[in-house]
């Protein structure tokens, strides 16, 4: 293992923390070497214990095979040790019983109670979670499943928590996660007295006092960082890694006529018609959708039809492909959340003779893979699609300087991670990293780069980051 690189000072410093606690918390931005960090704590336990333990690494499906290839690569543990759990629940709970080291799950078998009483008969000794903010709700079965395995696990056990963004949504996102981490140790076991203590429902004394409101309470993000930090390590990219620039630049977008008098009905009356065909939105989330759609240029009518109609998206996109694949040593990526986005993208590449491949939802593990690799090998490819759900957790893409968001959603983790897919350590092969975002003034597009920049700001100040340094 001696032709490693060396460990950066913030990963010294928490593998030191954890080894003295059974349960510790990684709150390290994407890129910042999570895996290898933990990989080090575990070599610490196993070396302690003199064997390696029963691990159960519980992680999104997408990087499931990225964690067999950093522990292959980081550790000397042969590779029969090390079990990538596959195929349907059944099968799943079935390989688990016959592993003898480490299991790796993705999420989703945590919605199963079957597979969920094969873990806890399993009785890990080791239990990580990568990406932790995926039990970030109480309510969900799967973080249920999770607090009832980790309940379930006696003492002399290690617990472990994975995450660039703990707090995706409000500060009540913290409190499963720690649950899970130390059975309540932090902030108790009901998640009604932590809600009760640190928050106020605005809606207490008012008409509309059936739908609660709840608000933090003042200097909460204060009060929770000094609850938090003895069991956790948080790492800031910036702070850590020498990284070029990460410029963000606005690109601006004018709505085409049609476009615009389509999106301004739309806003105003819940419904607009395109020919004879109409487009009604009678909930406010629906209603947010339609409006997505319609900054993308199309729109999905009552009768399940789609029409397209010209963008100035489309044609803006056009001339940023063009200008940076000019360079035949660019690499660009374009990350957009609707299914017809891809179809856009992918003919304004074709017209521009910019060889692309994608990477979404409807494609398999291996198709996904496969054309990963082609993006960071094949020279002659040069735009990536991608789908922040299905390309932006657990993947390195330093081979572009660029990416583009075409469409956008009010997710702040999907946000930060797909942002970190080619802003992490190894970007420091090019000058500077930039991100354009397609941006239409006085529509939806505000909007929700305020949301996420506020989520942003939630997160950041429980974790104790100095926002001014920012």
């Amino acid at each position: 293992m001696s032709d490693l690189p060396p460990l950066w000072k913030h990963q010294v410093t928490a593998i030191e923390r954890a080894k003295v606690l059974p349960n510790f918390a990684l709150f390290h931005d994407p890129g910042c070497g999570k895996t290898r960090t933990l990989l080090e704590i575990l070599r610490h336990r196993y070396n302690q214990n003199k064997r390696i333990l029963r691990t159960l690494i519980v992680c999104p499906l997408i990087v499931q095979s990225n964690w067999k290839e950093e522990i292959a690569k980081y550790t000397k543990i042969p590779a029969e040790k090390v079990t990538k759990l596959e195929g349907s629940i059944v099968q799943k709970a079935q390989a688990l019983r016959s592993v003898s080291g480490i299991a790796i799950v993705n999420y989703d078998a945590f919605v199963s109670d079957e597979f969920t009483k094969a873990a806890i008969l399993w009785a890990p000794e080791v239990l990580i979670l990568d990406e932790s903010h995926r039990c970030k709700d109480l309510k969900s079965k799967r973080t249920k499943n999770i607090v009832k395995l980790s309940l379930a696990m006696v003492r002399e056990t290690y617990k472990y928590l994975m995450t660039g963004t703990p707090v995706t949504n409000s500060q009540m996102d913290i409190f499963s996660q720690f649950y899970i981490l130390d059975g309540g140790e932090t902030f108790g076991r009901s998640f009604f007295a932590f809600r009760a203590k640190y928050f106020y429902n605005a809606n207490q004394y008012s008409s509309n006092r059936k739908f609660p409101n709840w608000i933090p309470m003042k200097n909460i993000d204060a009060v929770l960082n000094e609850k938090i930090k003895s069991l956790s390590s948080v790492a800031k990219k910036e702070d850590c890694l020498d990284l070029p620039p990460l410029v963000r630049q606005e690109v601006e977008v004018t709505l085409s006529p049609k476009q615009a008098k389509i999106y301004k009905e739309m806003k105003k009356d819940f419904i607009t018609f395109i020919g004879d065909k109409a487009c009604s939105a009678p909930l406010a989330l629906t209603k947010l959708i339609r409006m997505q759609q319609i900054l993308s240029g199309f729109l999905k009518m009552e009768d399940g039809t789609i029409e397209r109609f010209d963008s100035g998206r489309t044609s803006v996109l056009s001339e940023l492909l063009e200008g940076l694949c000019g360079d035949k040593r660019n690499k660009v990526i374009v990350w957009a959340i609707f299914k017809e986005d891809y179809a856009t993208i992918r003919s304004v590449c074709d017209r521009s003779g910019i060889r692309s491949v994608e990477l979404q939802g409807s494609l398999s593990p291996k198709q996904k893979d496969a054309n990963l690799e082609a993006f960071k090998t094949d020279e002659g490819i040069q735009c990536l699609i991608a789908s922040p759900a299905a390309g932006g957790i657990g993947i390195n893409i330093v081979q572009a300087a660029y990416s583009i968001w075409f469409s956008r959603s009010f997710s702040y983790e999907q946000d930060v991670q797909a942002t970190a897919r080619n802003y992490r350590g190894g970007s420091n092969v090019h000058t500077s990293v930039t991100r354009y975002d397609l941006v239409s003034r006085g529509t939806l597009d505000e909007v929700l780069l305020d949301a996420i920049k506020a989520k942003k700001t939630i997160s950041e100040n429980i974790l104790g980051i100095d926002l001014n340094k920012l």
